[in-house]
């Protein structure tokens, strides 16, 4: 895994509670991002799927390279735009996490 130089020295310096404060902080703006991608993936790439539950399923395939019951073409979308905004597909929640998400809003 490469880090960055600079995020290492900057981390060395810190106190271990302002690392934790920091780590803590850094896990709330991840899971606001996440958040925040799946649901414009909600509202723009799944906004003709009806059912939330298969909103969730397509993302749950997506992530995990499933066929799933959508085209490829819309789980391709949905990867390519979870790349742009978060780069990584790490800390998507499951199909009953999404769900709740969509639920939320």
């Amino acid at each position: 895994m490469n880090v960055p130089t600079d995020l290492v020295e900057q981390l060395v310096r810190l106190t271990d509670e302002q690392r934790l404060v920091a780590v803590r902080r850094a896990k709330a703006e991840r899971r606001r991002r996440v958040v925040g991608a799946i649901r414009y993936i909600r509202r723009t790439v799944l906004a003709d799927v009806k059912s939330n539950r298969q909103a969730a399923d397509a993302i749950d395939d997506a992530v995990n390279g499933r066929h799933g019951r959508l085209g490829p073409a819309l789980l391709t979308a949905i990867k390519q735009e979870l790349r742009n905004q978060l780069g990584t597909f790490e800390h998507i929640p499951g199909p009953e996490s999404l769900r709740k998400l969509f639920d939320d809003e």
